[in-house]
Order: C-alpha cells, then sequence, then structure tokens
C-alpha cells in the first residue's frame, strides 16, 4: 500500500457552527426572540444566546468555542480554523469538505461540533434542548448533501436532565446521527454517577456509539487556569482522562458491556500511565474494597473487549507501546479538519512512521473507525 491507496475513516472532524446552524429552518419557534446569533465584541465575535456569550479568551476559566467569522469575514486565527476553505468549515459547501477529505484519502468522515465543546451553554433547560435540537436538525440536512458525510449528535447532558438528553439522542440518530457525542464530566460530575446511568443504559439498547470529547464541561477544573494555554494542555484534555477513569474504573461498562465508548482527541500518550495506575489500584481493592475501586473488571480486560475506543494523534510517541498494551483494535484516527492545531495529512504521516506495522496502521486509519461508527463500508 502506498500513500495514493490510503483508506481512511476520520473519526473526528469538526464543523465551525455559522448563522445557518440556528436559523428559522431548524431552529424552534418558540425560542424565535431567543435565537442564537454572533455578535462582535471588540474585535472578537461572540455566540449570543439570551444574556449567555460565549467565548471567553483571557483570565480564569478561559474557553474558545466562539464562531470565527462574522458577516462572512473571518476574524479568528490562532484559535480559529486553519486556512481551509470557509465554506467548508462551516459546512456551506458540503462538495468543498468531501474535496478536501478526499485529498487526504479520507472516504468518510464523522463531524463533530465546535461550539458545544463548552456545556452548558444556557441556564435554561429548554432552551438548551432547542439550541441542540437546531444544531442536530442542521448537521441531518447537511450531512445527507454528501456521501461519506456522518455526523454525531449533541445532546442536554446535565445531571438533572438525563430524561431530555436521551430523548434527543433518540432523535438524532432517527435523523441519521451515527453516534453521540459527551464531554469527559458533567458539569463537576463523573460520568459513573448514578443519575447518569439511565443515559448509558439507552446508548447500549440503541447500539449508539458514545464519543467523549476534549472540551470545557468543568466550572472548578476551568477557574484553576488564568490562561487559555494553560486550560488547553490541562482541563481541556485531562477531562477525556476523567472520563476514561469514570466509564473503566467506575463500572460502566462492567453494568453495560456492549457499550461502545470513544477517548477522542486528547491522543494516547496518556494510557499507559492511566492503564497502569487503575491497574495498580484494581489489585489493592481487596485491601481497600470493592466500593472503593468500583468495577468488578480488570482495566486491561475491559480495554481489551473491543468496545474501547482511543484516538491515536500524530505526534503520539507511545503508539507503539499502547498497541503493545491493549492490542489491535482499540486504537482509531481523527484528522481534526478544520481546526488549527490540526496535522494536514495526518493519515499518511501515520502510515510513514516506520515504528509502527503498516497493517496495525490499516486498522487505526480503517477497520477500528469502522467498527466504532457501524459504518458499512
Amino acid at each position: 500500500m502506498n500513500e495514493k491507496k490510503l483508506r481512511i475513516v476520520d473519526c473526528d472532524a469538526h464543523v465551525e457552527e455559522c448563522e445557518e446552524t440556528f436559523s428559522e429552518q431548524f431552529f424552534d419557534s418558540n425560542f424565535a426572540d431567543r435565537r442564537p446569533h454572533m455578535v462582535l465584541e471588540g474585535d472578537y465575535p461572540q455566540w449570543a444566546m439570551g444574556d449567555e456569550r460565549h467565548s471567553q479568551l483571557t483570565g480564569r476559566g478561559a474557553y474558545n468555542v466562539g464562531p470565527f467569522t462574522y458577516k462572512g469575514k473571518r476574524m479568528r486565527s490562532e484559535y480559529g480554523t486553519s486556512g481551509d476553505d470557509l465554506a467548508s468549515a462551516e459546512m456551506r459547501r458540503t462538495d468543498l469538505r468531501v474535496k478536501e477529505m478526499l485529498a487526504e484519502n479520507i472516504e468518510h468522515s464523522v463531524i463533530f461540533p465546535t461550539l458545544f465543546l463548552k456545556w452548558p451553554l444556557v441556564e435554561d433547560v429548554d432552551y438548551g434542548v432547542a439550541i441542540c435540537q437546531s444544531y442536530n436538525n442542521w448537521m441531518s440536512y447537511r450531512c445527507a448533501e454528501q456521501e461519506g458525510l456522518e455526523w454525531v449528535s449533541t445532546v442536554p447532558l446535565a445531571i438533572d436532565t438525563v430524561d431530555v438528553a436521551i430523548e434527543e439522542m433518540l432523535r438524532a440518530k432517527s435523523i441519521g446521527a451515527v453516534g453521540v457525542m459527551i464531554l469527559g464530566l458533567v458539569g463537576d460530575h463523573m460520568l459513573h454517577e448514578a443519575p447518569l446511568k439511565p443515559f448509558f443504559a439507552a446508548a447500549a439498547k440503541h447500539n449508539i456509539s458514545v464519543n467523549i470529547h476534549v472540551g470545557f464541561p468543568s466550572p472548578g477544573m476551568a477557574n484553576v487556569c488564568d490562561n487559555m494555554d494553560f486550560h488547553f494542555i490541562g482541563p481541556f484534555g485531562t477531562s477525556v482522562h476523567m472520563g476514561f477513569l469514570a466509564i473503566v474504573m467506575g463500572g460502566v461498562l462492567d453494568e453495560f458491556p456492549t457499550l461502545k465508548v470513544s477517548f477522542l482527541e486528547a491522543g494516547c500518550d496518556w494510557v499507559p500511565y492511566m492503564l497502569g495506575r487503575m491497574e495498580e489500584r484494581f489489585t489493592m481493592k481487596p485491601k481497600s474494597g470493592r466500593a472503593v475501586y468500583g468495577s468488578e473488571r480488570h482495566p486491561m480486560e475491559i480495554v481489551n473487549d473491543g468496545n474501547v475506543f482511543i484516538h491515536a494523534e500524530i505526534i503520539d510517541k507511545t503508539i507503539p507501546l499502547v498497541l503493545d498494551m491493549v492490542g489491535p483494535d482499540v486504537l482509531v484516527f481523527a484528522s481534526d479538519i478544520p481546526h488549527a492545531h490540526r496535522h494536514p495529512n495526518a493519515g499518511a504521516l501515520l502510515y510513514q512512521r516506520a515504528d509502527i506495522e503498516k497493517d496495525m496502521v490499516t486498522k487505526i486509519l480503517w477497520d477500528n473507525p469502522a467498527r466504532l461508527f457501524d459504518l458499512d463500508v
């Protein structure tokens, strides 16, 4: 196989939401007077949602999910999208997105949101539902335009809104979603906590993959950092580690063993550390009590069961070590198109790495992502 013959399933690309996302065509008319729209504050565009504004680029709790264009003009660079065509980034021209994919040998791309990497966005539950529904309606419409475009839903998941999150997850599946995205924490709660169990039960019952993405879920974690770079390297990625801890060590996959769960955009360099520490704690549980640890199963057994998927970044030096630890069926590829910190043509670069066997790279690029989302490829 050479670079031109690579076949790639991209299990985590993105869209930059735009005014169309919340247009009358997709947004609940009951909230027409609060339809999300862009405003310009200084030189930076924000999403206005009622009294809420998103993003905040400086100070404690800094986060970045705001729009990168305003009235058709690109406004962001270092915190925004790379030089990819704006219409592709915002999915206003899905033909251009597919052209961009094919240039990197990507045949199927699963689209994730950008704005919803922060949750909650608003306090009003019903308004939050409407915002999620509009995004899902829009993605269903746009991705249906081209072969190879898939999408995951976003849902209003909070510790006290599990029922409405389940309802929207199931509705989104009925209009084409191939999975659901959540963050690694629900506010300041971990994912294994009892009120969240019905959500995972519903996902398992309906064969919906749960995709845990880096993001800004926790005010407590966010306020530790006083600038965006600290947050990006710290809590932004660490939230995925916390999600992994809850899903594997917290017993979620003991209770729902058929549930598929992925951990995305945090790379895999953290996996040896986390699995090593979890294995140590697991062996100590007869001394400390089972209730302290949570899961009844060895963490490596859970990860090797075939329903845990972890994103491997091209810059991850530990990919060979992780493959030795977890086997060939866990790691998956993601392009992160169109975000600025992505590595263009990452699939080909991964295939060129001399320290990874070519058949393993094929699993990462194609087999494992396709299995995660049950794609008929």
